[in-house]
């Protein structure tokens, strides 16, 4: 098979560039090199990927039967763990229909609301019904997830007992005599549907020190439930309040550096009744490991790769 833009109808025109806050109309051409006699391919989507924008900053759409429909925007993350960007599942309810041996042109559109600098694009024909060949991708649903940011997050530090670190663009975690930090991670219980399928904390370790020997020794990472609704704007290691350090309700493994980590919160989640925010402290499974300092850091809401509840 081959997807490509058709000839002319290129995202951007010549000079490759998007107007902030106007469509942008843009063709691409699918090819099945089917043989003849082989069944045409059916219920085809074009899905579309935007790296580097926010789902409120952008509108697609397609053209079926000479008029222009706009389709839902997803959060990228729901395909592409830690990537900040959007997908669409561009086409009709039905999709679209290519016989053997010929080519279709698909008609889309863009609109981008801010500037973006040097947007990374990716297009894929995909199917509800079965892989395209080399290529091609059999369809996941993308209506059945859906991605939560923290209300607030922060960390709290030992050694700077009234020091709040709201505004940093990373999550501490450190274990060392009289020194450590722990993370602190608020979501917004309304937004969490009563019982989930499924249910997954992703946090993204972008630096560490000296912690292979804590991964050496056993040391994991452990979360636990904050039952006291908490400011994190305003909260240091002095005014949090005591947790039940003995049952985590997940826990992982120090992944390393550039590596992400998924607690899975599922059952967590389902055992909440009337609360209204759900509060999460992250630590390391042992304080006071040595006079060491010993620590990793994963991106905070204001970093690179910030975390993410991902729900199904």
């Amino acid at each position: 098979m081959t997807l490509a833009y058709s000839p002319g109808g290129e995202l951007g025109g010549e000079n490759k560039e998007i107007i902030v806050g106007e469509w942008e109309e843009f063709r691409v051409s699918l090819t099945n090199d089917s043989p003849p006699t082989a069944s045409p391919w059916e219920n085809i989507l074009i899905r579309v990927k935007f790296y580097g924008v926010e789902n409120e900053e952008i509108s697609l759409g397609y053209k079926h039967d000479g008029v222009w429909e706009n389709s839902q925007v997803y959060d990228l993350r729901s395909l592409e763990q830690g990537m900040i960007g959007v997908v669409a599942d561009l086409g009709p309810a039905r999709g679209w229909t290519v016989k053997p041996q010929t080519t279709e042109n698909f008609d889309l559109r863009v609109k981008i609301d801010k500037v973006v600098k040097d947007v990374k694009v990716e297009m894929l024909a995909i199917t509800n019904e079965s892989t395209l060949g080399a290529g091609g991708e059999k369809v996941e649903n993308l209506e059945s997830k859906n991605i939560l940011d923290p209300l607030q997050d922060t960390y709290i530090h030992q050694g700077n007992p009234s020091t709040n670190y709201s505004g940093e663009d990373y999550l501490e975690l450190t274990t060392q005599e009289n020194g450590n930090a722990h993370a602190l991670l608020e979501f917004d219980r309304q937004d969490i549907p009563n019982q989930v399928g499924s249910a997954e904390l992703n946090l993204y370790q972008y630096w560490g020190s000296g912690f292979s020997d804590l991964r050496d020794s056993g040391i994991t990472v452990q979360a636990f439930p904050i039952a006291e609704n908490l400011n994190l704007n305003s909260v240091t290691w002095k005014t949090t309040p005591v947790h039940n350090a003995t049952n985590p309700i997940a826990e992982e493994e120090i992944q390393g550096t550039n590596k992400s980590y998924n607690f899975n919160m599922t059952n967590y989640l389902n055992s909440l009744e009337n609360e209204k925010i759900v509060t999460v402290l992250l630590k390391f499974s042992q304080d006071n490991f040595d006079n060491k300092e010993r620590r990793i850091r994963f991106d905070s809401l204001e970093g690179e790769n910030p975390p993410y509840l991902i729900i199904q």
